[in-house]
């Protein structure tokens, strides 16, 4: 009866607390406050025949592994030959002959940018890795400069799952495929909003990075944190339209710039977008020194992680299912297996996924976040982002902080409830191997018998015997001299 009251208050226990930390109110922000004018922009570029091309055509971006010289040709077979662990080649051909052209044609000025980093991943290698950046100057007085940020190497390559906070391990896992959901649909989205915003004139310089090494402990949004001077703001996208619902997430609590990036979703009526619900299946976003992949939160994915920690305030574009239960980590649609990093990640995929109506709801998924991001940094709502940016950086900071410390509560919280659940189990383990036990023994005894002579004589050597049949020898007397 103990040992049942014991289970039933532990489980009891674990329940309530895992409710309360991941309990919270939704965060999609008092919209009211902010006046955002709606704006309507003409495009060049369709977001889902260029997901289509870049799951098609270039469905190899191995960004830091090893070069592929047989896809080598002309200028590629010189990336091929050098550099110490070869160069990320499909990184440069994708770069060169897919965005660089549409940049390039929108009157961006920039180009593809090489970096070199040490591969934590295998054995510490020296690997090289490219980002490729486009800038737009702002018209008249910068009043500063925004990125807007797309990784487009999520197809291939290693990465790691969550770390294991007790032993601080990293679990490897090589993983394929076209990257479709993880990458394809982000750069889409990208150059679709530069093409929204070629000819604005904005407030702002814009800085349009397509970072390399996701894969590789987000090497390549490192490299333009570190080449280049800090951002006032950076629109991260990441994981689109693979899901039921957009959403955009800064932190663990409310900002303003988070808040008026939903009320221009608002403005633009994608009717996609949802508040980011209170239960984010967190263990949050704890920094663990010396990791090469230190998050677990599934909104604190790569380039907001890095971002944030360092102060700049970040809103991340997301679809997916975020209050699922049943693919807590991954989830894009609820009830269905996750894609994301996996060989499954392919257009024909996706857009199956997404019903009998798959590449319009891909279409307004996309085009609800171009239209949303290009929206807040039109001209036409300069002095709104103006405002909302002057407190920003102070904003995340605190944001920051506290979802740190939220997440160092939770990751304790967790280290505890694990120690006292596995304290139990293994109490209750030793005390039913315990019971066993002793069962055992008095099932092999022999049976008693009231004749017996227990004073029946013993082997020399052991207790009580002495040779003697019927007598048993006096310890010797410890004070006898």
């Amino acid at each position: 009866m103990k040992k049942k009251m014991l289970k039933i208050f532990v489980s009891v226990f674990v329940i309530v607390v895992l409710c309360a930390a991941f309990a919270g109110c939704e965060r999609g922000g008092d919209t009211s406050r902010f006046a955002i004018e709606k704006v309507e922009f003409d495009t060049t570029y369709d977001v889902v025949t260029m997901t289509r091309e870049i799951s098609e055509k270039h469905p190899d971006r191995t960004s830091g592994s090893e070069a592929e010289t047989t896809q080598g040709g002309g200028d590629y077979d010189v990336l091929a030959a050098g550099g110490a662990g070869g160069y990320a080649q499909n990184d440069y051909i994708f770069l060169n002959e897919y965005v660089a052209p549409k940049m390039n044609a929108m009157g961006y000025l920039g180009g593809i940018e090489q970096f070199r980093f040490t591969d934590v991943y295998d054995s510490y290698k020296l690997k090289d890795g490219f980002n490729g950046v486009w800038t737009k100057a702002a018209a008249g007085e910068s009043k500063g400069e925004i990125w807007i940020v797309a990784a487009y190497d999520n197809s291939v390559g290693i990465t790691a799952s969550n770390v294991d906070l007790t032993t601080g391990q990293v679990s490897q896992s090589e993983l394929g495929g076209e990257g479709t959901y993880g990458s394809a649909t982000s750069v889409a989205a990208a150059i679709s909003i530069a093409d929204m915003l070629a000819e604005s004139k904005t407030q702002y310089d814009l800085t349009f990075a397509f970072v390399g090494c996701s894969q590789f402990g987000n090497e390549g949004i490192k490299e333009m944190l570190t080449e280049h001077e800090t951002p006032e703001l950076i629109v991260n996208l990441n994981r689109l339209g693979g899901g039921t619902y957009n959403y955009i997430y800064s932190a663990e609590v409310e900002t303003d710039f988070n808040d008026a990036f939903y009320a221009a979703a608002n403005a633009v009526g994608g009717g996609t977008f949802r508040p980011v619900p209170g239960n984010t299946h967190a263990v949050a976003a704890t920094m663990i020194d010396g990791q090469p992949n230190d998050y677990t939160h599934i909104g604190m994915v790569g380039d907001n992680l890095i971002a944030m920690s360092k102060g700049i305030p970040t809103v991340s574009f997301l679809s997916l299912d975020w209050g699922s239960d049943t693919n807590s980590f991954y989830t894009e649609i609820d009830g269905k297996e996750n894609i994301y990093n996996t060989s499954g990640d392919t257009y024909e995929n996706m857009i199956s996924r997404l019903g009998e109506n798959g590449e319009e709801t891909l279409r307004n998924s996309l085009n609800g976040v171009a239209d949303t991001v290009a929206t807040m940094l039109s001209p036409e709502n300069g002095e709104v982002l103006a405002e909302v940016l002057a407190t920003a950086p102070e904003q995340a900071s605190v944001a920051t902080q506290q979802s740190h410390a939220e997440a160092g509560m939770y990751t304790r919280l967790a280290l505890i409830i694990a120690a006292v659940i596995a304290a139990v189990a293994l109490t209750m383990v030793g005390r039913n191997k315990h019971a066993k036990d002793t069962m055992r023994k008095f099932s092999e005894a022999e049976p008693y018998d009231p004749d017996a002579d227990v004073f029946g004589d013993a082997p020399d050597g052991e207790e009580g015997g002495d040779g003697q049949e019927g007598e048993v020898k006096p310890p010797e007397d410890p004070f006898e001299y």
